[in-house]
């Protein structure tokens, strides 16, 4: 005898041998892809995106603007529902603009990749295409007030990974920190990507205060500030691995009566790694300018397996200026910096100022007259 449907159990009966027969129909069960019921992850964004409806959920109905898929991240994650949170935003190459002067907000937990194309399945198979985020609002190609003070807000929060980007042309002028990325309390990592073209009277690339920023695999060139951290203005804790610090100036800021303080880096206190780096051809001007490549008011200091060369100060301390802390050097090259006053190489303002010099280190020809 054929079993019946079990109603209380909600099981379909076995079916009989003429139920398998070719002309009757079939249950067929097919996957929810694409549904709002499972979870989502990732949006994508791409600013050739031409979506009748874009909701970010696949390259085809991607977001035309990075703020948009920005804006959906923090609706979904505010719902309750943990199941559909984003933990990633996939942008294709283009340039992107923030919508406020404040920059694009990073949320906790929401990572930024650059370098697709627009078609790809996942991020190992990224082309390498550039994306670019830009402060520049006013559309001019050149720092004006109207542009946006940070290109990237990151505060007081977590696992924010900023990945194969491109930040320029932020103005965080009078007074401002952080023209490319602003961090506060917060734990950001940034890698393979580039911060050049920014400006700010303290942090012209990166402004990080009371968190963690780990820098690897990039670079960090041609930014300015008036008057400290042309490149990172740091008081917090900082990794750099793998980057180069270059060409970027701290200058005399004149409503301030201040002279440039660490071209390339800035410590007022915390603790700073450099490993496998190179900071070269930073610039602090004014007559009382000081550290062309790193500059340390407080804090810890560690340079390993690293170059620090062609930096200058117009007053001390060309490549390493050393206020208080503690600074150790390994296995690296400090070479062809100068300093128009004293410390070509390094120049420590304490007689007692503690400097460890592991074995490998190289202190090449620097450059002062004393």
């Amino acid at each position: 005898m054929q079993r019946r449907f079990d109603r209380s159990r909600q099981l379909f009966s076995t079916p009989s041998r003429n139920s398998l027969l070719p002309n009757r129909r079939q249950l067929r069960i097919e996957p929810l892809e694409g549904r709002w019921l499972l979870s989502i992850g990732t949006l994508h964004v791409d600013a050739d995106s031409a979506a009748p409806v874009a909701d970010g959920l696949a390259w085809e109905t991607a977001y035309p603007d990075l703020q948009d898929a920005l804006d959906q991240a923090e609706v979904l994650g505010t719902d309750g529902d943990t199941e559909n949170d984003v933990s990633q935003i996939w942008i294709a190459e283009g340039t992107y603009k923030p919508t406020t002067r404040n920059g694009f907000s990073m949320l906790d937990g929401v990572s930024l990749y650059g370098g697709f194309a627009g078609d790809e399945p996942d991020l190992d198979s990224r082309h390498g295409t550039e994306t670019i985020l830009c402060g520049d609002l006013s559309g001019d190609g050149s720092l004006s007030n109207g542009d946006a003070d940070h290109v990237i807000y990151v505060d007081s929060v977590t696992g924010v990974t900023i990945d194969t980007l491109r930040i320029t042309g932020g103005n965080a002028n009078y007074g401002g920190k952080g023209g490319g990325v602003y961090s506060f309390d917060s734990t950001l990592t940034i890698n393979d990507s580039t911060i050049s073209g920014n400006y700010a009277y303290f942090g012209g690339g990166i402004y990080n205060l009371e968190g963690t920023l780990t820098v690897t695999d990039s670079t960090i060139s041609g930014n300015r500030a008036y008057p400290d951290g042309g490149g990172i203005w740091n008081s917090g804790t900082l990794e750099v691995t793998g980057s180069t610090i270059s060409g970027n100036v701290a200058s005399h800021n004149h409503s301030r009566d201040s002279d440039g303080r660490g071209g390339g880096i800035y410590i007022v206190e915390g603790s700073v790694t450099v490993t496998d780096s190179t900071i070269s051809d930073n610039r602090a001007i004014g007559s009382d300018s000081r550290g062309g490549g790193i500059h340390i008011v407080e804090g810890t200091v560690t340079v390993t397996s690293s170059t620090i060369s062609r930096n200058s100060a117009d007053d001390l301390g060309g490549g390493i200026y050393c206020y208080e802390g503690t600074l150790t050097l390994s296995a690296s090259t400090i070479s062809g910096n100068s300093a128009i006053d004293s410390g070509g190489g390094i120049y420590c303002y304490e007689p007692g100022f503690p400097i460890w010099v592991e074995p490998g280190t190289v202190p090449g020809l620097n450059h002062s007259p004393f």
